[in-house]
């Protein structure tokens, strides 16, 4: 168990909406929105159903072009006049706007309320201002956030937090993004989780079948347009066919690039330069920008318009599409593009400018000085958000354009810190050693001690504790003659959490206590948070309850001061703790509140860590099933997550494939003993070599139960940890090593280890382990209670430990031995688990894999992996067949 360190358009006042969109086709040029009768009904019902505080989510997803934006705004056109409508959209920058969207909505507000909310950058106060808005009026509004697969981190975040407050919101708030280009590790992801329940709807969106196709051609007026050709060519994507039928004339293009080009290219040479221009800026331009721009904007605007190329309404100017931009901009060479990025830079330059904006244009035109300049407050911003990835991008955009001395060494530490955040551990500490490097040239010993101390928390978590310690002695030791200042007091804090993390608990709590005094003295509740944090962590590992008082009183500090990252390391800790006093339900609710702030902060080693530390419970409370879906989940993410996280990991998981007599048990144990073999630190180590030993037990070997518990016992001992000692001496005598408890040895493996086996399965069924308490029984010589382990092992699918209570009833002379469940290949031939199955029925009704998710309370990532895992099984190569394999086999109901 390891511890953790829009816009609103229409009436000037925002209220209504008529005929809106960013990227749909132009008003007055509407081709008719067909096979989309139920898509608009599921939208209507659900604003149907919203006020009196009773909110509700609609999310419109599909492939890009397939007329989502369309379909919004004839549902838009459908609402009474009196609706409010708060529109916002994220562009497809280089790196996302901090939220964007909820700034144009802002901008369009006006008044009081609306420039705070285009002002703030601050995450948290923009929801408290939203939601504010929301409730200036008794009618419900809609809240429409386009293109969400383009947000920010911190957009995302308030996205989420919506999504918890549906049934206190008069509010229907609306989303749509693109389903195709999502990976595995696309943020949206996450925020997708977020939205269940009965108040959330989601409208995938199909393209259009040959009729429907034939319905636009046939509304089109277009002559000799052939339906079956247009789709054939199109694949029925809605965009592709408008695009296609709105350019009379020219031959049948082969891509939809032509299409657009060959409508871009009935403009006059004046608007094509004025589009071309326009085109290097995604998303909105604001008027009074764009007429810096373009001098003869009302005549480009009303010519393009009329073509369907661009938009607007009254405030701003946008592309109908963001395939037409993308395609314009695409076709332009090079040297035009940077010259357009030129101009668009120095007008933003010389107003009011958004950083992100700013830099965006700055890397378009390969002006390394305006990087330079932008760059690093955008970061700053981004990070300051909560935008941890944008940040990341800000940063390396700026170290790649010539930064040097004090700023080169900032930028690279600060990259460092954020890189850290996301769980790209690799990168994090080569950044964070080339800060203290440059710092070091610098010859700043007080920057050079705060890049120390951002090194000793990234080489720790990536693998690296004693560099960790040595860098924050470093810290410690160049501020120390400078007397009391708040860097001293952070550099004892992180010398005494790196100590802590690394089993140096003594040493650790005197620095923790310097540091908790020091913050106290300067009131300095960040530091004091951090101190409070890692005394708790390195006092509980002798006293449990004034550990648990020290975290206790860091977590409601983090919450009060928001330092979310803080708070999640508090209730890890805290879990950690209750993890080695076997008190499991009672860690499940520290889990709870860590996994709940780490989302929010998007936080992403931090969640690893919780969400492993809830594997580990699973494993403890027999979910099995739940526990293999959460490890296989965590280890198919990014390879670059913290090495001590990815160690205890692997390690669970193979405790739990050789507990369930898994193929896969040998090899997965070889790796855990692999990633942890240099491992010092018990938390590290111990996952890997409890497994040695079962495995050891499993095989008869007492020698090798006794190689593998070298290690651990000592570290067991020298950590003070009882109850892994106690779980070592215990699989040492179950594999017939001669041991015996010490006085500290806690009593459910001290029973079980002086025979007393009824009192030690009792006191295992307390606690809540399953598996234990079979064992216990199982060693009895009590038929009964033999018969009783048999249970408890064929429910876990604990198939070598039933093998072997198999084998001792049937030397106890029992004649007539439960078979247990029949061998998975038995009860359906294709091998599928019980989740597989529901899987396979989900999929025959057509369901997504978010939809799955959404139906399984599970991740998408975990979706993913049991459809891949069912395709292979079944032997077929798409979804479309699983039906029809599934049906052969006797699968389904």
């Amino acid at each position: 168990m390891r511890p953790s360190s829009g816009v609103t358009r229409g009436r000037s006042d925002g209220s209504t909406v008529r005929r809106v969109g960013r990227s749909g086709l132009a008003s007055d040029a509407v081709a008719p929105l067909v096979e989309r009768d139920a898509e608009l009904a599921l939208l209507t019902s659900a604003h149907a159903g919203t006020g009196d505080s009773r909110g509700a989510a609609v999310l419109v997803f599909g492939e890009a072009g397939i007329g989502k934006t369309s379909l919004v705004q004839a549902f838009l056109a459908r609402l009474p006049p009196q609706t409010r409508v708060l529109a916002g959209a994220c562009d497809d920058l280089l790196t996302a706007r901090t939220l964007g969207p909820f700034r144009d909505i802002g901008r369009g507000l006006g008044g009081e309320a609306g420039r705070a909310l285009a002002a703030t950058a601050d995450r948290d106060e923009l929801l408290i201002g939203l939601l504010d808005v929301l409730a200036a009026r008794r009618e419900p509004a809609v809240l429409l956030v386009e293109d969400v697969h383009w947000a920010d981190d911190a957009t995302l975040d308030v996205l989420r937090m919506l999504a918890r407050r549906l049934a206190g919101l008069s509010c229907l708030l609306l989303l749509t993004y693109r389903e195709d280009g999502l990976d595995d590790r696309h943020p949206l992801r996450r925020t997708l989780g977020a939205f269940v329940g009965p108040a959330v709807t989601r409208v995938p969106l199909a393209r259009l079948s040959p009729a429907g196709v034939a319905e636009l051609a046939a509304a089109s007026d277009v002559e000799d347009v052939g339906a079956v050709e247009v789709h054939h060519l199109t694949g029925g994507n809605p965009f592709f066919v408008a695009e296609l039928l709105a350019a009379p004339g020219v031959e049948l293009p082969h891509s939809v690039r032509d299409a657009v080009l060959a409508r871009v290219g009935m403009l006059t040479p004046r608007t094509r330069a004025a589009v071309d221009l326009l085109s290097v800026a995604p998303g909105r331009v604001d008027l009074p920008r764009a007429r810096d721009l373009v001098p003869d904007l009302s005549t480009a605007l009303l010519e393009s318009e009329r073509l369907g190329i661009l938009v607007t309404d009254g405030r701003s100017v946008w592309f109908r599409h963001e395939l037409v931009r993308l395609a314009v901009e695409r076709t332009m060479p090079a040297a035009q593009r940077m010259e357009e990025h030129r101009r668009m830079l120095a007008v933003l330059t010389a107003g009011a400018r958004e950083p992100s904006l700013v830099v965006h244009h700055a890397l378009g035109a390969g002006d390394a000085a305006a990087v330079v300049e932008y760059g690093v407050p955008a970061a700053r911003e981004a990070a300051a958000a909560g935008a941890h990835r944008e940040a990341v991008a800000h940063f390396t955009a700026v170290l790649d354009h010539g930064l040097t001395g004090a700023d080169l060494a900032a930028a690279h530490q600060e990259l460092g810190y954020e890189l850290y955040l996301i769980d790209r551990l690799g990168e994090a500490v080569d950044h964070a050693r080339r800060g203290v490097a440059e710092w070091r040239r610098a010859a700043d010993p007080v920057a050079l001690a705060r890049a120390l101390v951002v090194l000793a928390r990234t080489a720790f978590w990536s693998g690296q504790p004693a560099e960790a310690v040595a860098a924050a002695r470093e810290a410690v030791e160049l501020l120390e003659p400078r007397g009391d200042s708040l860097d001293l007091a952070r550099a004892y804090s992180y010398l005494g959490s790196v100590l802590t993390l690394g089993d140096q608990a003594a040493e650790a709590i005197p620095w923790c206590e310097r540091a908790r005094d020091l913050a106290l003295r300067l009131d300095a509740p960040e530091v004091l948070a951090h101190a409070l944090n890692y005394l708790g962590t390195a006092v509980g590992r002798t006293d449990l309850d004034a550990g648990v008082a020290h975290l206790r009183e860091a977590f409601a500090l983090a919450e009060r001061i928001g330092h979310r990252e803080f708070a999640v390391s508090a209730a890890i800790n805290i879990a950690v703790i209750l993890y080695w006093r076997a008190r499991w339900r009672d860690e499940v609710v520290w889990l709870d509140r860590a996994v709940e702030h780490a989302r929010e902060a998007e936080f992403v080693s931090g969640l690893f860590n919780a969400e492993l530390n809830r594997q580990s419970v699973r494993l403890r409370l027999g979910e099995w099933e739940a526990a293999r879906e959460g490890l296989d989940a965590l280890l198919a993410q990014s390879p670059d997550h913290a090495r001590p996280l990815a160690a205890e990991a692997t390690a669970v998981r193979a405790r739990l494939l050789l507990r369930t007599g898994d193929p896969e048990a040998a090899e997965a144990l070889a790796r855990a003993a692999e990633l942890a073999a240099d491992s010092g630190v018990v938390d590290v180590a111990a996952p890997a070599d409890l497994a040695g030993i079962e495995a050891a037990w499993f095989a008869g070997d007492a020698e090798q139960a006794s190689r593998s518990a070298q290690r651990v016992r000592e570290l067991a001992r020298a950590t003070g940890n009882h109850h892994l000692e106690g779980e070592v001496l215990r699989y040492l005598a179950r594999a017939g090593v001669p041991v015996s408890p010490p006085a500290t040895c806690p009593p459910a493996w001290a029973l079980g280890i002086a025979g007393d086996w009824r009192a030690a399965a009792a006191e295992w069924a307390r606690l809540g382990d399953p598996y234990e308490q079979a064992l216990e029984l199982a060693e009895s010589g009590d038929t009964e209670a033999t018969l009783e382990a048999l249970t408890l092992l064929d429910g876990l699918g604990a198939t070598p430990a039933a093998t072997l209570v198999r084998r001792r009833l049937r030397d106890l002379g029992v004649r007539h031995i439960p078979r247990g469940p029949q061998p998975v290949t038995r009860a359906n031939p294709a091998g599928l688990t019980p989740r597989q199955l529901d899987v396979v029925a989900l999929l025959v009704e057509g369901l997504t894999n978010s939809e799955i998710a959404a139906r399984l309370v599970v991740s998408p990532r975990t979706v993913d992996h049991h459809v891949t895992a069912v395709l292979g099984k079944l032997g077929v190569g798409s979804r479309r067949e699983v039906g029809e394999a599934a049906a052969r086999l006797g699968l389904l109901p």
